[in-house]
């Protein structure tokens, strides 16, 4: 019953990630480094070789959502923090950074 919603949470959370870390590194590389220092990209984005989110059990698919998630609580504070600190922004690109953010 809960296998869906797990499996759309997993591809939500890791769109989201990617569309924030796509953004960043044209805006501001530095950011984007030191963002990528937090988290582990194979957790969130899954490792060469690893199962389909489809054909885990759902056990496993909880842990993968874990996972998931756990890497985005990582990336959420590091950039919140680091664009309230200068280098400065122009409006329209943090605007852009923060509505990912506040997505994930």
């Amino acid at each position: 019953m809960l296998i869906v919603p797990y499996s759309l949470l997993i591809v939500l959370l890791r769109d989201l990630c990617r569309h924030l870390l796509e953004e960043l590194p044209q805006s501001d590389l530095r950011r984007y480094e030191t963002s990528l220092a937090q988290v582990d990209l194979a957790a969130l984005f899954g490792a060469e070789g690893e199962k389909l989110t489809a054909a885990l059990t759902l056990p496993e698919r909880a842990v993968r959502l874990q996972q998931v998630v756990n890497q985005a609580l990582r990336l959420h504070p590091h950039l919140d923090q680091s664009l309230r600190q200068a280098p400065w922004l122009p409006g329209e690109t943090e605007a852009g950074l923060r509505l990912w953010l506040a997505a994930i």
